[in-house]
């Protein structure tokens, strides 16, 4: 293995990158580098909020955060001369007309938040915030009423509701003897378990009023195979009282509001834009460059037999060559570690070739790697995704052959692997000197 190569906490931070190596050879007249630039002072953002407990309607209402920001550009130059004591002579170099790399910025923070109870459905009352103690996600009050009602509550069984009309959805024939064995089995455990039902869209409604339909056909047999009689209707027409009534007492335990948990974040993806930094800059020591764009013979990029969506369903191939700047995908690396990681697409170089920016989603140490990837190495494609809308028409495939591990698969079904060089963002940097020098 390469002696720079990295492997998690081996970055040497007194070197520059080199696609995921450190870089320690001597520069040449003509090589392209890059050097970060940082504002000296942080701006102050709005901060998005979010949780999966309060609506929409009711984080509108929340007090508006903000939070610091700083902002960090990566200016490309080339080096003229070489002086003396590791000093070297530079001129700015852009991608397309004026660009430069904006650095991606992500930072979040949780903080409690006073919601009123009454912006909670039902649905978040019965299930979120009575079976949310161990996530913290709500700062419980700490009195009798309140455990009174989480009391009440755990002796009822969501799971075996959930679980009954989850199969009943699944299952590809509704009216067969494995069926009616599990509705049986679901309504023993429902006698000593009573279930309450609570439901969060209203194609859960329908759903239970097909399943009473089934069962009130099929009672008889059923009754057969449990060898008692049950009345299944009379029991659904008490479910929903039961669970109002329930509802109703919970509610009325409830203080006014409760402290829950929200999440503010600042959140801007890596892209090519004019620099808002004037870099006036004609001279580098080796210590101020950040960046060599030359090859990284110790890592490659892994072809990828198949491309998935982020749940393990293979796309189509064609997907490959749609893809475009601000789409996020995930590459596999190749090299003394293995490794799969997301990028944010900065630009399309040749039919296959992407400039592209780690997205620091698992892997701290792959902060502000920027490489040059291949289509073919692309694994998986999160079509779901909002930076990915433009790929929206892939959505609809939810089912067919995939993997149940969407990232280290990726290993498996690598057959070759490619180069990992900088080559194609040489040339684009440098086609636009030589144009400028020649107009």
């Amino acid at each position: 293995r390469s002696e720079y190569a990295i492997d998690f906490a081996e970055r040497q931070y007194d070197l520059p990158l080199c696609g995921i190596s450190n870089y320690a050879s001597p520069l040449c007249v003509g090589d392209i580098v890059g050097v970060q630039l940082e504002a000296n002072q942080p701006e102050v953002r709005q901060f998005s909020r979010s949780s999966h407990i309060v609506s929409e309607d009711a984080l509108s209402h929340l007090p508006h955060r903000s939070g610091p920001v700083t902002h960090r550009e990566e200016h490309l130059f080339q080096i003229t001369a070489i002086l003396e004591d590791s000093n070297f002579a530079v001129s700015p170099v852009f991608l397309n007309e004026n660009q430069v790399i904006h650095k991606a910025v992500d930072t979040s923070y949780c903080t409690y938040e006073e919601v009123s109870v009454a912006s909670f459905s039902k649905y978040t009352i019965l299930t979120t915030i009575l079976w949310d103690k161990s996530r913290r996600a709500i700062e419980y009050p700490e009195h009798e009423s309140f455990d009174e009602i989480y009391n009440v509550l755990s002796g009822y069984s969501l799971e075996a509701w959930s679980a009954l009309w989850e199969d009943w959805k699944t299952l590809p024939e509704k009216n067969t003897t494995r069926q009616k064995k599990r509705i049986l089995g679901v309504f023993k455990k429902a006698q000593k378990y009573p279930p309450l039902f609570v439901y969060e869209k209203e194609e859960d409604l329908a759903t239970l009023k097909t399943f009473v339909e089934t069962v009130e056909a099929n009672k008889l047999e059923i009754a057969q195979l449990a060898g008692t009689q049950f009345d299944f209707v009379a029991y659904f027409n008490q479910l929903e009282e039961k669970t109002d009534a329930v509802y109703q007492r919970t509610l009325s335990n409830l203080p006014e509001t409760l402290k829950v948990e929200v999440s503010y974040e600042y959140s801007v993806g890596a892209c090519l834009k004019e620099p808002r930094f004037a870099a006036n800059i004609t001279h580098l020591k080796f210590h101020e460059i950040f960046r060599v764009f030359q090859s990284d013979p110790a890592f490659g990029l892994n072809v990828s037999r198949t491309v998935t969506n982020w749940s393990g369903i293979i796309l189509p191939e064609a997907i490959r060559e749609e893809l475009q700047p601000g789409n996020r995908v995930r590459v596999s690396i190749g090299g003394p570690s293995e490794h799969v990681v997301y990028f944010t697409i900065l630009q399309k170089l040749t039919p296959h070739r992407y400039l592209a920016s780690i997205h620091n989603m698992y892997l701290s140490e792959f902060e502000d790697i920027v490489l040059v990837i291949d289509s073919r190495a692309v694994t998986e494609i999160p079509v779901s995704w909002e930076m990915n809308s433009n790929l929206a028409e892939y959505r609809s495939i939810v089912e067919g052959e995939g993997f149940g591990v969407t990232g280290y698969r990726a290993f498996v079904d690598a057959n070759e692997t490619l180069s990992l060089t900088y080559d194609d963002v040489v040339f684009h940097a440098l086609s636009r000197v030589f144009k400028l020098a020649t107009q």
